[in-house]
Formats: structure tokens, sequence, C-alpha cells
């Protein structure tokens, strides 16, 4: 097995790479929100909205990075079932969010 990808590297990056990106949801949310959603969609109100999402999925990331972070330490086996439930977590999220954008993209 590669030296690199021992689970405590993996816990170790998952867990900062979350954190900043949950640290730019926070720092840019309206950025991300104009490219993210219709521009229609968009007014003030709408913005708001969306910029609450970004902060909202901030709070997230940056609670899984700081949870990925500190079981860096835990056993490999115990390591091992954290990146695999961390995963089906990611992926319920991603889907959730593919299937929220194709309804919003039907609507137009």
């Amino acid at each position: 097995m590669n030296k690199l990808l021992t689970p405590k590297n993996l816990l170790i990056a998952s867990g900062i790479t979350s954190m900043t990106l949950g640290t730019l949801f926070y720092i840019v949310p309206s950025m991300i929100a104009k490219d993210t959603f219709p521009k229609e969609l968009l007014t003030n109100e709408g913005l708001r909205i969306a910029e609450l999402m970004q902060e909202a999925l901030g709070t997230f990331l940056i609670a899984m990075g700081i949870l990925l972070f500190s079981l860096r330490n835990i056993d490999k086996k115990s390591a091992r079932k954290a990146i695999t439930g961390v995963s089906f977590a990611s992926t319920a999220i991603f889907i959730g969010g593919i299937l929220l954008s194709v309804v919003l993209l039907a609507q137009d």
C-alpha cells in the first residue's frame, strides 16, 4: 500500500480541504451564489437566500473538517470506517445538490 494513502493522511487531507472550502463559502458567498443559481432567481431577496444557503453549507463543511481532522489519531480499522461513512454522506449530499439543480433548471 502506498505510504501517502494511509487512513491518517486521508483524514488529515480531507479535514483540511473541507475546512478550507467551508471557509471560502463564508468569505465569498455572493460570488459562489451568483455562479451557482440562475440569474432570474437572484433578485435582492433571492441573492440573500442563496448566500444563507452557502453559509449553511460552509458551516457543515467546517464542522465535517474539524471532525475528520480530530479523527486522525484513531486506529486504522476505525479510520477506514470513518472514511467510508463520510464518503457515503458526501455522495448523498452531492446527489441532493444535483437533484436540486435539476429541479431549479426545470422551472425555467
